[in-house]
C-alpha cells in the first residue's frame, strides 16, 4: 500500500476554501499511486465544498473536462431494474462511474444514435 501524499487538507467553515499545507519541508515526489491519492483526495474536498457544482451540463462542452483514449463499460446491476452502471476510463483519472436509472439509460442511447445518425449524413 503507498503511503499518503505528504500532504494536509484543511475545509474552511463555510466550505469555500481547502487549505493545503505540506507534511514536510521544501519541494517532494509523488508515485503514480500518490497522485491517484491526492486525486481522489481533491475531488473528495471538492464534492463537499460550496457553491456546489453546477450539474446541468454546459452550453460551451469545451469547458469540459476531456481527453483521448477514453473507453466506456456497461453492466447490468444485475438486480432485474434495467439499471446500469456506466464505467468511462479516462486516461489521467482513471475509471469513473455512475449508476445510471434505465430511462437515463434509453436517452442516452437516443442520444447515441441520434448522434451517430448526424455523423453518417454528414
Amino acid at each position: 500500500m503507498p503511503e499518503n501524499p505528504p500532504l494536509n487538507f484543511a475545509m474552511s467553515p463555510d466550505r469555500t476554501r481547502v487549505t493545503v499545507t505540506p507534511t514536510v519541508p521544501g519541494s517532494f515526489e509523488l508515485t503514480a499511486d500518490q497522485v491517484d491519492m491526492l486525486i481522489r483526495a481533491l475531488i473528495a474536498g471538492r464534492t463537499g465544498m460550496q457553491p456546489a457544482r453546477d450539474a446541468y451540463a454546459p452550453q460551451e462542452l469545451s469547458r469540459v473536462l476531456t481527453a483521448d483514449g477514453m473507453q466506456t463499460r456497461l453492466q447490468e446491476e444485475g438486480d432485474g431494474s434495467g439499471d446500469v452502471l456506466l464505467g468511462l476510463f479516462h486516461p489521467g483519472l482513471g475509471w469513473l462511474g455512475s449508476h445510471c436509472r434505465k430511462d437515463a439509460v434509453a436517452q442516452l442511447a437516443d442520444a447515441l444514435n441520434e448522434a451517430r445518425g448526424k455523423a453518417a449524413k454528414g
